[in-house]
């Protein structure tokens, strides 16, 4: 599973690098990606773009959506990348995570 927000420092090239690492999460073959915020849904445009049209990408609103989203859906032996910038807030999730572990 990845969960990726926003990376806030990439300037003008910010959407474009987005969609790049979302087509790049498609050709990995990693079974969900949830996008957490509007700033980052150049993820879940470019995983499309490559061909995620199912249930693979969740666009959620919120670190809180996010997890909600995964106390629903993680397993035991999940494997969870998350990556965003700090300002994102997504770190308080991993952190939350790596606590639960």
């Amino acid at each position: 599973i990845a969960v990726l927000g926003e990376m806030l420092e990439l300037g003008p090239t910010s959407r474009d690098q987005h969609d790049e690492i979302g087509r790049l999460v498609v050709r990995l073959n990693i079974s969900l990606l949830v996008v957490v915020g509007a700033g980052a849904s150049g993820f879940a445009d470019g995983a499309q773009q490559e061909g995620s049209w199912g249930e693979e990408v969740v666009e959620v609103a919120s670190v809180d959506d996010a997890r909600a989203l995964l106390e629903k859906t993680l397993a035991p032996g999940d494997v969870v990348l998350i990556k965003a910038s700090n300002g994102s807030g997504l770190w308080k999730l991993a952190d939350e995570l790596v606590g639960k572990a």
